[in-house]
């Protein structure tokens, strides 16, 4: 099975905290069959979760790729699709080898140190896989990404790999994982409306997969179209029912936008009282949905509170809500 590097999509989707605090990867998962056929067996790679990508492949695919005894290409995209970045690293070192300058390997070791966090290396490889191949898209964004994860930065570095993910975006009709960073970045520099534009065409790209809805819907919110944000929640929880993020920003949609307290009750008490355990990852979103459903409960309130901001998309950062 021939697979091509552009099929691979680092999604390395992360909100960088402008003012104060180190900026850290959101964990998103894609699910199986999400991708649209345009974008063939892209894969959507997770910066720093331990959840296996999923792709219009099955995962089981990616996993038997992963495990052969061959050294391949293969192998190594099965690597990368699984999250496994250390192994991925010495792979794509081994293929450089054999095949030295080329840039789809190079791009692969640097989408392999994105993968385990290591934002220099990767930028580094990203920028020598350009001074072969300049329209390398998958290399823009891995350049982006190290810029806007870099310590210390400032308005101008943002807009810097703002204007790498714009670059990406623009060269590659099926690049995903561009957009969607420059969209989360787009939204913690308080332009929500830029942020909706680029989640949008993310999700024209992607056949509207959870992570482009929901960056869509979180926006959606940020500028106050609340029936807009309404919708993108509902389309995701209509394809997948029990995605308890997802919920969670709906009963917020509820709550402090269409001021239904009974329908935003509702919802939240269904994430708490799960005893099924059928919402995925919901550990740190039922906490919080928790401490929302008890003060809702404690009062007619419906403006939201500190603790109703928390994006608990992959239950790692906060977010400011306009």
């Amino acid at each position: 099975m021939n697979l091509h590097l552009k099929n691979i999509t680092i999604l390395t989707a992360a909100i960088a905290c402008v003012a104060a605090c180190a900026p850290k990867p959101v964990v998103m998962k894609e699910e199986v069959g999400e991708s649209s056929p345009a974008t063939g067996e892209m894969i959507m790679t997770q910066v720093g979760s331990s959840v296996p990508v999923i792709s219009s492949s099955d995962e089981k695919h990616w996993i038997q790729l992963k495990n052969s005894k061959d050294s391949s290409r293969n192998k190594l995209y099965g690597m990368l699709a699984t999250g496994d970045w250390q192994p991925a690293v010495e792979e794509a070192r081994l293929q450089l080898e054999k095949r030295p300058g080329d840039p789809a390997m190079i791009v692969a070791l640097a989408a392999a140190y994105a993968s385990g966090r290591n934002y220099e290396m990767a930028g580094y490889y990203g920028k020598l896989a350009l001074k072969t191949d300049q329209s390398n898209a998958d290399a823009m964004n891995l350049v982006g990404l190290r810029v806007m994860m870099s310590a210390g930065n400032r308005r101008n570095d943002f807009d810097d790999a703002l204007a790498w993910f714009r670059k990406a975006t623009d060269n590659d009709g099926t690049n995903v994982a561009a957009p969607l960073n420059m969209g989360y970045l787009q939204l913690d520099l308080g332009d929500a409306s830029s942020a909706v534009e680029s989640f949008g065409l993310a999700a024209n790209r992607c056949g509207s997969c959870y992570s482009a809805r929901y960056g869509y819907g979180i926006a959606s919110a940020r500028m106050g179209s609340w029936t807009q944000a309404k919708s993108a929640f509902e389309g995701i929880l209509s394809r997948e029912t029990y995605r308890a993020d997802a919920q969670y920003q709906l009963a917020l949609v509820y709550k402090s936008g269409l001021n239904d307290a009974n329908k935003a009750i509702s919802l939240l008490q269904d994430i708490v009282s799960d005893p099924a355990g059928r919402f995925k990852e919901s550990g740190n979103v039922k906490r919080v949905a928790n401490i929302t459903l008890r003060r809702m409960k404690a009062s007619d309130r419906s403006a939201p509170t500190p603790e109703d901001t928390i994006i608990p998309h992959g239950g790692e950062l906060p977010a400011r809500q306009e």
